[in-house]
């Protein structure tokens, strides 16, 4: 059968318009995505020195290299980490995707495509059951990965934490740096596991101390690379904008709860933005990389320091366990 145009031969998932998907696959956007999502996730775990050049290159996570603020603190439970839930990165998890939504509902404004207008996410999440949006196959020899597209693991796991999300008695408890915390961590992790699709017989490599010269130029930077369990490539996947609507409505819901009239963020942290830019153009920000030559240097720098030290992170990252 012929994929009809904006939606994938499985399902009924609509993908954006090819504007969108260049945008997205751009070597500066996938690494600008990628070393947000590290250098959040792993602080906890660099050297100090790695941690200071980071900061130099004005990484820090929050964007304050006098008060950084990761996603996880050290912990002494199974994975060595608990979510930071004190220190208003959970806004910055919250800001950064709904300004990467607005972002892109400019650029389709502006492509005036009548089968993909505006972002949409999830009213809510889909059954099982439900054929328009399939849940792929476990092709990758984990327990846990099985378990996560499992209708159990949906039922048991899933189910309860958007519920406890969706409950306006939680939502009057939670600080907007709590709720983004907590969603990040769970439910929006699970999200990425669940519905990613089989990348491919070939790892993305990570650079590494005997190789830092960062994530190797060509077929990782292809389109066609929309791995949903990578942060180099799950937001050039078209589901990543169902997952993310669905996160970005849990916004507007705990403003409304709360009875807020206008959020004042705390967390607004979206990454260093090139010199010259306002974080409002992305399309400059990442499409014109001659024009942010130093600014790419700079990303790619930090990707090195961190293949230093050799420590990563992704949303499959717990398969291996």
């Amino acid at each position: 059968m012929a994929v009809q145009k904006g939606e994938e031969k499985d399902g009924k998932w609509k993908i954006p318009p090819q504007e969108v998907i260049d945008l997205m696959s751009s070597r500066g956007h996938r690494l600008h995505h990628f070393v947000w999502h590290q250098v959040r996730n792993n602080w906890h775990l660099y050297p100090e020195d790695i941690k200071v050049k980071i900061s130099a290159l004005g990484w820090t996570p929050g964007g304050d290299p006098m008060n950084p603020r990761p996603a996880y603190y050290k912990g002494d439970n199974r994975s060595g980490r608990h979510p930071a839930l004190d220190n208003n990165s959970g806004e910055d998890f919250l800001y950064m995707h709904r300004w990467m939504i607005e972002q892109v509902n400019e650029i389709l404004s502006k492509v005036k495509d009548p089968h993909y207008p505006k972002i949409e996410g999830w009213k809510e999440l889909p059954e099982p059951s439900d054929k328009r949006y399939p849940v792929p196959p476990a092709w990758f020899d984990s327990e846990r990965l099985r378990q996560v597209k499992s209708d159990e693991f949906f039922k048991n796991t899933m189910q309860v934490w958007e519920k406890y999300y969706l409950t306006p008695d939680n939502l009057r408890l939670l600080s907007l740096g709590q709720l983004g915390s907590l969603i990040e961590t769970t439910l929006h992790n699970q999200m990425h596991n669940r519905w990613s699709s089989d990348p491919g017989t070939v790892e993305r490599p990570d650079p590494t101390s005997d190789d830092p010269e960062g994530i190797p130029k060509g077929e990782w930077d292809k389109p066609s690379y929309d791995f949903l369990g990578d942060t180099y490539s799950s937001h050039v996947n078209s589901r990543f904008w169902y997952i993310h609507g669905w996160v970005d409505s849990c916004i507007d819901r705990w403003q409304e709860v709360n009875e807020i009239k206008e959020i004042i963020w705390k967390g607004k942290w979206i990454g260093k933005i090139p010199q010259g830019e306002s974080s409002g153009n992305m399309l400059n920000m990442f499409h014109k990389p001659d024009h942010h030559h130093d600014h790419g240097n700079e990303v790619t720098e930090v990707v090195r320091l961190i293949g230093q030290c050799g420590i990563f992170s992704d949303f499959y990252t717990e398969w291996l366990k």
